[in-house]
């Protein structure tokens, strides 16, 4: 198993409710490992508050992080997500989408995410992780901006609980 297969095999066990053995609040704690490595690739995440609605039908979304890596994902397997833009630099090009974040009652921001192209139903947050982490703890929930892919509702704000995210990522840190 690869880093590029283990967003998909996470959305699904994170959609069937069988991947965790532990919870944080209402974070659920992914103990993995690469079989043929023996790299750890344990990942926490927790269920958006609300469906998204897609083109020809709607679906779930998950907001994690990997434990090992510096990076946090959405992801909504049965829907996928729009791209807005294509972004080129020297290491290649990446489809992009333009949201927005508001943590608790904070001010809103722009983000942006990288959109995995193979299949589009996963995106990278483009914010140093480090720099999440720090706000997810001193926050209850945060509201993401998404487009669905081919969607009649061009943009739909979805809410994630940050209860139990400080416990996740202790729980991350630990490995």
């Amino acid at each position: 198993m690869n880093k590029t297969t283990l967003p998909s095999i996470f959305l699904c066990l994170a959609i069937s409710g069988t991947a965790a053995a532990q919870k944080a609040g209402n974070w659920e704690l992914s103990p993995g490992k690469d079989e043929m490595t023996g790299e750890d690739q344990s990942m926490v995440y927790v269920l958006g508050d609300k469906m998204v609605k897609g083109w020809l039908r709607n679906g779930p979304i998950m907001l994690g992080m990997y434990c090992q890596e510096d990076a946090f994902i959405l992801g909504a397997p049965k829907v996928g997500f729009r791209t807005d833009e294509t972004d080129c630099n020297s290491n290649g090009c990446s489809n992009i989408q333009n949201g927005r974040i508001k943590l608790d009652d904070n001010a809103v921001e722009d983000i942006r995410y990288a959109v995995l192209k193979s299949n589009n139903n996963l995106m990278t947050i483009l914010r140093p992780a480090d720099k999440l982490v720090e706000q997810f703890k001193a926050a209850n929930q945060v509201k993401f901006e998404v487009a669905p892919f081919k969607a009649s509702d061009s943009k739909q704000v979805i809410t994630f609980s940050l209860s139990g995210f400080t416990k996740a990522n202790a729980w991350c840190e630990s490995r």
